[in-house]
């Protein structure tokens, strides 16, 4: 079923989130991987101070004041991630905080904290099962500064790790990183590694993408066979990480791959998810892989706009990548039936208000003279989005 297809009324920025969902959850990083919360070591830059520590002795306040100390634990310092005067050179210190699970036993936590008036006051603590998260942590640590083919390489050795906390936090350092800074690393991933990943029925849908993209990364001409085979199987082919197989099969084969990208985004028979992702991988190509010609590629791909539920992304792309030659087909659908729901309006009135053709200036002038509040609030969408689309470019802070 297509999404978003509702005739529930929205406000504006609502009205976009529909109509451009494919642009506006956009990431600073990874094209195929699922969005993810902060990275651990994005929570250690973000605290004034971050260490793994022993607590124990966690006694609480009587009456404490609220949003003042509500206890005190002691700390025995067993790994500083990130120093603040408040610990150095210091092996124990003392909390202002209570907690129940220091109170009868000694526990590990990796404990994150402002420093206020020289005083450790933390405000989220995580439990520290064992050695292994430490020694990823730390090293984590190290790698931060280094080069992105050292960082990227140290992540990729964490993505099966057995303990699924530092599983999940090397997977979200991937999807953080931009694919220009993963493919600097390409010598450092196993080929036969990430084939196991793909076979393998336990992997989590989420991360098929990110795995199809490094085998393209890595793979050998003979890998394209493994992706295809997932591709063409619809017992295989997930849900979710299409766009990823699919943008492997580019990288490694930049010559066919995008031609078949094409062929299951113009088809009507392939579903729309399928279809979808096709597109979301076209994105990828006219970014990220300047050896494709992207005039070359949406002339292949025009016939996609008159498939009527992918239509308005479509319609979109062509904009987005300043593409005008599709002028003469994109416009006359305003006023074709089955093209007729608001969505498709609206793309193809964003499309004519930025094309430089001629025609497109006297569809808008027309328009604007027969549905004024109509063109206002494409204009108000465009205006949105395109906000929507600087933040969305600025680099994570360091």
């Amino acid at each position: 079923m297509r999404r978003f297809r509702v005739g529930i009324s929205f406000g504006i920025a609502s009205v976009l989130l529909l109509t451009s969902g494919l642009y506006v959850n956009e990431v600073w990083g990874c094209p195929f991987c699922s969005a993810t919360g902060q990275t651990m070591m994005q929570a250690v830059e973000e605290a004034d101070v971050a260490f793994i520590a022993e607590l124990s002795d966690s006694k609480p306040i009587t009456n404490a004041t609220p949003g003042g100390p509500d206890g005190e634990t002691k700390a025995h310092l067993l790994r500083v991630l990130k120093s603040n005067p408040a610990v150095e050179k210091k092996a124990d210190i003392v909390l202002p905080r209570y907690l129940p699970a220091a109170e009868k036993d000694k526990v590990r936590f990796l404990v994150y904290a402002i420093v206020a008036d020289g005083v450790v006051d933390p405000y989220r603590a995580t439990p520290v099962d064992s050695d292994d998260l430490a020694d990823y942590l730390a090293g984590a640590v190290d790698h931060r500064k280094k080069p992105p083919a050292d960082r990227i390489a140290y992540f990729f050795k964490y993505l099966d790790n057995k303990d699924q906390i530092i599983s999940n936090d090397a997977y979200s350092e991937f999807a953080l990183a931009p694919y220009k800074e993963v493919k600097t690393a390409s010598s450092a991933f196993n080929p036969d590694t990430i084939i196991k990943w793909l076979d393998n029925p336990k992997t989590e849908p989420y991360r098929i993408g990110l795995y199809g993209l490094l085998l393209g990364i890595c793979g050998r001409a003979s890998d394209r066979a493994v992706l295809q085979a997932i591709l063409e199987d619809p017992k295989r082919r997930p849900i979710s990480g299409v766009d990823g197989l699919l943008g492997g099969l580019c990288v490694l084969d930049p010559k066919n791959g995008p031609e078949y990208v094409i062929k299951v985004l113009v088809n009507p028979e392939n579903d729309f998810n399928y279809r979808y992702s096709a597109l979301r991988t076209v994105k990828f190509l006219a970014s990220d892989m300047p050896e494709v010609s992207k005039d070359q590629l949406f002339a292949k791909m025009q016939s996609a706009i008159q498939i009527p539920d992918i239509s308005d992304l479509v319609i979109d792309e062509y904009r987005r990548n300043q593409i005008w030659t599709a002028t003469d087909v994109i416009l006359p659908l305003f006023e074709d039936p089955k093209f007729g729901v608001q969505v498709i309006k609206r793309a193809i009135t964003r499309y004519a208000l930025k094309c430089p053709d001629p025609k497109a200036e006297i569809f808008v002038k027309k328009l604007r003279e027969k549905d004024p509040q109509f063109v206002s609030d494409v204009e108000e969408i465009l205006r949105f989005e395109e906000a929507q689309q600087i933040k969305a470019k600025e680099p994570p802070k360091p």
